[in-house]
């Protein structure tokens, strides 16, 4: 499982200008962070995500606090801003 959760973290899109990926990976979940550029706005990178990730064929399940979930199939994806560190979550 812990595998299939990297692979898809590394299909994940990564917002443009993100730098210094850290990966945590697990078998529940796989967790890679980045380094967003200055300034970056929580809502302008959401909003990109929601966008790139539809067009990709992904349906957002959820979305608050600057965090958004989305479902292709089994997997999911959690991609959160906090300050300018941001972070998705892959699941499959």
């Amino acid at each position: 499982m812990e595998r299939a959760n990297t692979a898809l973290v590394d299909r994940a899109p990564v917002y443009p200008g993100s730098t210094a990926p850290k990966t945590t990976p697990g078998d529940a979940f796989t967790a890679r962070d980045w380094k967003l550029p200055a300034g970056a706005r929580a809502t302008q990178v959401i909003d990109w995500y929601v966008a790139t990730l539809q067009a990709r064929g992904w349906k957002v399940t959820g979305k608050s606090f600057n965090t958004i979930r989305a479902r292709h199939g089994r997997s999911s994806l959690s991609v959160g801003v906090r300050a300018l560190t941001l972070e998705v979550v892959a699941s499959t």
